[in-house]
């Protein structure tokens, strides 16, 4: 971090509202004639045009958190004209973007275009979102392109230059082949990203679902989900936990446990047995946590890799022989994994 960047007020506001507000204060500006507002007015209208708006009908109204018709969540931003809603526009920092959000707005807001920005890693995670969408490096050119001296502006365009290059910091370190660097790397959400985007190369890049976020208490995490909830089966995922005990863990999922908690401890057994199988067909010696006593009632561990205690590599070139002989045990157990292949070819 720069000294710079230390005073920079939106180091100190890392949370969706805080980047709603300063967007949506940005796009207030468009009907506003006031020669102060000049800057924040043209990056209001660089990013209509890059998210292909027309142009706004003066007056608008810009609102953020707005409850959304019928009690179902908040739209980040929501632009309306005198005709009813204009905009409703998604924002992430440091999550994954999800597709069914939009839908949602969109259901809410027939009427209004529906966009995402998101400072949120790379293109890459954008990749199964609807189009126009902006992300990081495309924000911080929008703001570049304007030459800032706003002090908001200016210190927005600052904190995304940052987040490029910690972006790109924690690629370096993820995706390269020193252990105490991916570690390191773990501590990031953006770290985070790039080692699961390793984890799913690894696995060969089966079907399945992929989820991040940031725990309560700051660390980020992913998750891969590769085998559907059913009544009488776990969903099974992945999880990747960055901050203090970064590991690689294999878990089980089912909100309200059916038909009870025995039945659901008794899955459990035969899932840690597939997996401890696998593990040992695999020929890889790897120090399981042995985290085996259930917490809660929905999601338990099957196996746990602490990776300060596991090599990050040779989890990595053994993941998808474990994988593919775990999937052929569980799916004759009668989980529904989502992608077909087996180890069997």
């Amino acid at each position: 971090m720069s000294l710079d960047l230390k005073y920079n007020l939106f180091r100190l506001a890392p949370h969706e509202l805080s980047h709603s507000a300063f967007w949506g204060w940005v796009i207030q500006c468009v009907d506003s004639e006031a020669n102060d507002l000049d800057e924040p007015r043209r990056l209001a209208q660089a990013l209509l045009n890059r998210m292909q708006m027309r142009d706004l009908p003066a007056p608008i109204l810009v609102e953020t958190e707005r409850l959304i018709p019928g009690g179902s969540g908040r739209v980040d931003i929501l632009v309306s004209g005198a005709q009813g809603a204009l905009v409703a526009i998604e924002t992430k920092v440091s999550a994954s973007p999800d597709k069914s959000q939009l839908e949602r707005y969109q259901r809410a807001y027939p009427n209004a275009a529906v966009r995402l920005l998101t400072t949120s890693f790379d293109r890459e995670i954008l990749r199964a979102m609807p189009e126009p969408h902006l992300a990081l490096d495309d924000l911080a050119e929008l703001a570049a392109a304007i030459r800032p001296a706003h002090p908001l502006v200016k210190a927005y365009h600052e904190w995304l230059q940052d987040q490029v290059g910690r972006r790109d910091d924690a690629k370096a370190r993820a995706e390269g082949s020193d252990p105490r660097r991916i570690i390191e790397a773990l501590a990031t959400p953006e770290g985070v990203w790039f080692f699961t985007r390793r984890v799913l190369t690894a696995l060969g890049n089966p079907a399945g679902k992929v989820y991040l976020d940031t725990s309560l208490g700051g660390w980020p995490w992913a998750q891969f989900w590769f085998a559907d909830e059913t009544e009488q089966r776990d969903a099974l995922f992945y999880r990747i936990d960055g901050g203090e005990r970064p590991g690689l863990s294999v878990k089980q999922y089912q909100g309200d446990p059916q038909p009870d908690i025995q039945a659901k401890r008794a899955r459990l057994q035969i899932l840690q047995a597939a997996w401890d199988a696998a593990v040992g067909e695999a020929g890889v010696p790897l120090k399981d946590e042995k985290m085996r006593t259930p917490r809660g009632k929905s999601e338990w561990a099957i196996a746990y890799y602490y990776l300060k205690d596991n090599d990050p590599l040779s989890i990595l070139g053994a993941l998808r022989r474990i994988h593919m002989r775990f999937i052929d045990r569980i799916r004759a157990s009668g989980w529904h994994v989502l992608d077909q292949t087996s180890s069997k070819g």
